[in-house]
């Protein structure tokens, strides 16, 4: 929570600053994070991942100090940080499969709001 209070923070400034500017401010992606996924029905982008890109974004968890091992406020859920994401991705691939759209070995969702919300 405190990473999107920074980052939208960031990204209203910028907005301002465009804006006064005259130019055109461009969309921000909001990923809600591994502990759950955007419902489908909200979801405004999926990005698809293969086997290779998904194994990627796993190393690139464990080059994150703060996401190694356990995550610091796991709740119930007693899966490692990588195992979360994994398994998130992967769900959102079956979920979009049952839906009747192609098979994806992973699926990423994001949502591009109008107004970023406050958290």
């Amino acid at each position: 929570r405190k990473c999107y209070d920074v980052v939208r923070a960031a990204f209203l400034r910028y907005e301002g600053e465009l804006k006064a500017a005259g130019r055109a401010v461009p969309p921000c992606w909001l990923y809600r994070g591994s502990w759950v996924e955007w419902p489908v029905a909200d979801t405004d982008v999926f990005v698809p991942m293969s086997e290779d890109e998904l194994t990627r974004k796993i190393d690139s968890i464990f080059q994150h100090e703060s996401q190694k091992d356990r995550a610091m406020f796991r709740g119930e859920d007693d899966r490692e940080f990588w195992q979360r994401a994994r398994d998130r991705n992967r769900g959102t691939a079956a979920e979009l499969l049952g839906l009747g759209l192609p098979h994806f070995f992973a699926v990423e969702s994001f949502v591009i709001p109008d107004v970023l919300p406050e958290a």
